[in-house]
């Protein structure tokens, strides 16, 4: 990031916290220092920006994957709000945006599960903040390019990609739609 100050660098899945995946979960309280004090460094970079989600994927090891009953929003948010909050506080609003990361999050809980969880974090923000990460994503930072060219691609994608969703999703913070009763399960 600092070899190339004009080039913009979206980073994943909140930085890849690896804390409870088996590899590290023995070490977790030092895995999450090391993330934490890694995201505060990279944060002093202007041109890097951090896409807030991915946390719905099994391999990083939060234990919602395929659980009967399955997480709520209410669920998910207590556990990922401290990493989503760090995140927040080191790049500020106007570099995080939310993401879906779909279909790999829909193994632990359905779309709309997911988005009232962002909600749930996000109430505590001004209004201000929160029409900042939705600016951040119609600016084409963290994906809308790839949105852009897909459509082009497929024209299905068009109107069904998450960039739509996103849009429509965030325009309603802090309304909650109704949760799913069952997980999405991929290839249903």
């Amino acid at each position: 990031a600092r070899a190339f100050p004009d080039t913009t660098i979206v980073l994943n899945n909140i930085g890849g916290l690896l804390a409870y995946t088996r590899n590290y979960v023995a070490r977790k309280d030092e895995t999450i220092a090391q993330w934490r004090s890694s995201m505060t460094a990279l944060a002093k970079c202007p041109n890097v920006f951090v896409k807030l989600g991915g946390l719905g994927m099994p391999v990083m090891g939060f234990g919602f994957a395929h659980r009967s009953p399955p997480a709520t929003s209410e669920e998910l948010a207590s556990t990922w709000r401290p990493y989503i909050e760090t995140c927040i506080e080191a790049f500020g609003p106007q570099r995080c945006m939310f993401e879906s990361n779909f279909p790999p999050d829909r193994e632990s809980c359905g779309y709309t599960v997911l988005w009232n969880a962002f909600k749930r974090i996000s109430a505590q923000y001004t209004a201000d903040e929160r029409a900042a990460w939705l600016e951040l994503r119609k600016s084409g930072i963290g994906g809308s390019e790839v949105g852009s060219l897909l459509s082009h691609i497929l024209p299905d994608l068009k109107y069904s990609c998450r960039r739509r969703l996103w849009y429509e999703k965030s325009r309603q913070i802090p309304d909650f739609e109704e949760e799913e009763t069952a997980p999405m399960v991929l290839g249903q």
